[in-house]
């Protein structure tokens, strides 16, 4: 079947096109839109901002961060079997300065309270996985990120993130 555009509706289609082209060229950091390319969150497309140095992170916030920056060797190894591209990941927050952590019979508890993960002791493929060291207390500057889905990589395994590596706040959109 073939859509067929008539003039003027074209003619209003481009003319948005150029202005948005145009708002991205002048803007590129003020108004970002990013897709979630995989199942590690319930949501598809966010809004992405540029984290500027009193930029708030909060629980529950969702950060983006380059995850072959954090030199950590299970995030190298799943780079290398293909689990991991070259795109920024985006996870939510859980825990913040103060908060603590600890990994309990393959549940997480976070200040006491069981959070809805448990902790995966092989990947996908059935290679083992071990999970970050606990208890551990988060210290400033430093954010445990997670994921949806029980196999999604995250704090489970690599261990709180720096804030110097947390590149925007993503803001849901569906």
């Amino acid at each position: 079947m073939k859509i067929k555009l008539h003039r003027p509706m074209a003619l209003i289609f481009f003319v948005c096109l150029f202005f948005l082209c145009f708002f991205f060229y002048l803007f590129p950091d003020q108004f970002i839109i990013r897709f979630n390319r995989g199942p590690s969150l319930s949501y598809w497309v966010f809004r992405v901002k540029r984290l500027q140095l009193e930029s708030v992170i909060s629980r529950n916030d969702y950060v983006m961060f380059p995850p072959l920056e954090l030199n950590h060797p299970l995030v190298n190894a799943m780079h290398e079997r293909g689990f991991i591209r070259e795109f920024d990941f985006i996870k939510q927050v859980a825990a913040i300065a103060g908060d603590i952590i600890h990994l309990q019979d393959g549940k997480i508890l976070i200040n006491g309270e069981e959070f809805p993960l448990i902790v995966q002791p092989y990947d996908r493929e059935g290679n083992p996985i071990a999970a970050y060291p606990t208890p551990l207390i988060i210290y400033e500057d430093y954010f445990w990120l997670t994921s949806c889905p029980i196999r999604g990589l995250d704090s489970r395994y690599f261990g709180p993130v720096h804030r110097s590596l947390l590149s925007h706040k993503a803001f849901p959109i569906f």
